[in-house]
């Protein structure tokens, strides 16, 4: 009888275990992954004249699966999109505050930083709350 017990216990819990597979799924047509972003000063900034910080411009380009999947959409199924701010944590919130899909940023391809933000502002510390 113990034997029995031990058993059908050692089922249910391999049964249980398979039941909860997908728990977390969410469809590939629910996110927006983005392939190229670029950083830059705004074309009107100019840190010589102004004592307030430089207006950072951040543009990227993602693919969205599910007009891929439409296939006879006359929209294209990837978007440029701009936001702006002070800092890389101003422009981020600007982004997240505008968009409706979270974007998946582990299929970047480049990351092109511009020649006037490069030479007028220090990387190492714009960015360090970029890459964690």
């Amino acid at each position: 009888m113990r034997q029995k017990c031990l058993w059908v216990s050692c089922i249910l819990f391999v049964f249980s275990l398979s039941i909860v597979g997908c728990w977390d799924y969410k469809d590939i047509e629910d996110y927006r992954f983005t392939l190229g972003e670029a950083f830059d000063l705004k074309e009107d900034t100019d840190i010589d004249q102004t004592r307030e910080e430089p207006q950072i411009i951040f543009t990227y380009q993602e693919v969205i699966p599910k007009l891929i999947a439409q296939q006879s959409s006359e929209q294209l199924p990837y978007q440029n999109a701009s936001f702006t701010g002070r800092s890389i944590y101003e422009v981020a919130i600007n982004q997240v505050q505008k968009q409706t899909l979270p974007p998946k940023t582990e299929h970047i391809k480049v990351i092109i930083f511009g020649e006037k933000l490069a030479s007028t502002m220090n990387l190492f510390q714009l960015f360090d709350n970029y890459s964690s």
